[in-house]
């Protein structure tokens, strides 16, 4: 079926989502 597929991409889509935002946080501050 499709949905563990579907349920794996969304959680690369989060964990993608996490280290941006991780990322963001970090490097915002040094940029400023």
């Amino acid at each position: 079926m499709l949905c563990p597929s579907v349920n794996k991409d969304i959680h690369k889509l989060r964990f993608k989502f996490f280290v941006l935002s991780c990322c963001t946080l970090i490097v915002l501050p040094l940029l400023c």
